[in-house]
């Protein structure tokens, strides 16, 4: 494994999108906004009113696009915070729809159907963003990251005011993964 670098990167402006979700029919608006700050990565922050009446804003502003905050993957991926910490991972199939609607209603920080947007943030080199949502799912626009990408490209820019470089991991071997019959490499 060895460790390469480049600038960081963020967005020159701010980017809008409308469109519903895919699995909570909801309309929802979606800003991506830059960050100058280094090191900030790519996080997703709740605005809409249902949330923000519940407090869940005090304790949690934001959620970080990271592996660790993966609530759920089962028909999509779910990223949450606390107070989702019980179902956190070990939430049943047939739970998924109780999540959904938790979040809806904002009695759980999470966002949903992540995937796209992540995608095309990842594709554009973008290292250091803000994505508001006034809901909790990403719009599923044309059902792909095409849209997101579209946006985004010629867009970005370096952090060059920071001498901080994102690191970047390359896997030199291959590794397997497995659990309970099913495997990957």
């Amino acid at each position: 494994m060895a460790l390469l670098s480049r600038a960081q990167r963020t967005l020159r402006r701010g980017v809008m999108f409308r469109g519903v979700g895919l699995h909570s029919g909801q309309v929802t608006h979606m800003r991506i906004m830059p960050v100058h700050e280094p090191d900030f990565g790519i996080r997703f922050e709740r605005v809409d009113a249902q949330l923000l009446a519940h407090g869940a804003h005090r304790r949690h502003r934001y959620i970080r696009a990271s592996w660790q905050n993966v609530v759920s993957s089962t028909l999509c991926t779910v990223l949450g915070t606390e107070p989702m910490s019980s179902l956190h991972r070990t939430a049943p199939s047939h739970r998924i729809r109780d999540l959904l609607d938790a979040s809806i209603v904002g009695r759980a920080h999470c966002v949903w159907t992540v995937e796209h947007v992540l995608a095309a943030l990842y594709a554009s080199r973008v290292d250091n963003a803000l994505v508001q949502l006034d809901g909790a799912e990403v719009p599923i626009l044309d059902g792909s990251a095409q849209p997101f990408l579209a946006s985004l490209s010629d867009n970005t820019v370096d952090l060059a005011a920071f001498p901080t470089a994102r690191r970047i991991v390359v896997m030199r071997d291959v590794f397997h993964v497995g659990h309970g019959g099913q495997w990957g490499k």
